[in-house]
């Protein structure tokens, strides 16, 4: 498995041990896509785009640059228009992303490629459909680097 992938899996079961109420969504790329039950109390997470890093490691080594996007959900209960209602659920979102933020931080040595993983910011908290304001999604973003062996044509 390439070091995304598993620096992806391992974010997934520090995300599982930490928020155990939480149900995994099947797509995270297109939330609005998910039926209701897992946007509900919902987590996604998917690798986003790359690039080669600034760095070269030297003549066996370059750096790999990837965004790992981790989605967060959350029906609001309450009046549609209730400010409270949303309020307490972008609250709940953040918190959540909080202590996502401290569970990864302490993941290392789980690839011996992996340089790097560092959370670099959110989007701030949407909702997820346009017609309705009933589910509140957050987008975290957290930046891996890693080493990749370059290949040499003789």
């Amino acid at each position: 498995m390439s070091t995304p992938g598993t620096v992806r899996n391992n974010m997934i079961t520090q995300i599982e041990a930490t928020l155990t109420s939480k149900t995994r969504i099947p797509n995270p790329r297109e939330i609005a896509q998910n039926n209701d039950n897992f946007l509900m109390d919902g987590y996604g997470i998917y690798i986003g785009p790359g690039s080669p890093a600034d760095s070269d490691l030297g003549f066996h080594f370059s750096t790999k640059a990837v965004d790992i996007i981790v989605v967060l959900t959350e029906k609001i209960y309450g009046l549609e228009n209730e400010p409270t209602a949303a309020a307490n659920v972008e609250d709940s979102l953040h918190d959540d992303k909080d202590s996502i933020i401290d569970a990864i931080a302490n993941i290392s040595g789980i690839d011996s490629n992996m340089i790097s993983l560092e959370y670099t910011g959110d989007d701030g908290g949407e909702f997820i459909f346009a017609d309705k304001n009933n589910y509140l999604a957050l987008s975290i973003n957290f930046a891996l680097q890693y080493k990749k062996d370059k290949t040499y044509c003789v």
